[in-house]
């Protein structure tokens, strides 16, 4: 059983769709399998698997809590996996930051925070930072007033 990319879309932690963080579980199961029947995308996706369709969509609700936390915990090692292959590099790093950062704004953000480093120790020429996290900056910038 691999867990479907459909149940990984949802980032709802109030609706029926939510799940303790820490183990999986779904806050309300039977709820959680009523969302994932009516949502026609899910549905499908969980219904290519005979083994995945029986757990979830049953009526059995430690079946469907044990399910949800197997996959939770496959999700969360395959993430793992994936997070230290990137970290462990460098190439891949450099290939996710296409977006140069000005040093100078960075020493200077660090400063603002008690950081502090003088003209000797100021080595960074060249910063580059994921799209993603340059758009979140971009965003915190304008609602702050910076921009």
């Amino acid at each position: 059983m691999s867990p479907p990319t459909a149940l990984a879309d949802d980032d709802d932690d109030r609706g029926p769709l939510a799940y303790n963080e820490e183990t999986g579980e779904a806050r309300d199961p039977i709820a959680f399998r009523d969302a994932l029947i009516a949502d026609p995308e899910k549905l499908a996706a969980i219904e290519a698997d005979k083994e995945l369709a029986a757990a979830l969509l049953g009526d059995d609700t430690a079946k469907i809590q044990a399910t949800l936390m197997r996959l939770f915990d496959l999700t969360k090692k395959r993430e793992d996996r994936e997070n230290t292959q990137m970290l462990n590099s460098p190439d891949l790093l450099r290939s996710g930051c296409t977006v140069p950062r000005d040093p100078t704004a960075l020493y200077k953000q660090m400063r603002k925070v008690g950081l502090e480093y003088g003209p000797r120790f100021r080595l960074l020429t060249q910063v580059w930072i994921p799209e993603e996290t340059a758009r979140l900056q971009r965003a915190a910038a304008e609602e702050r007033g910076d921009i």
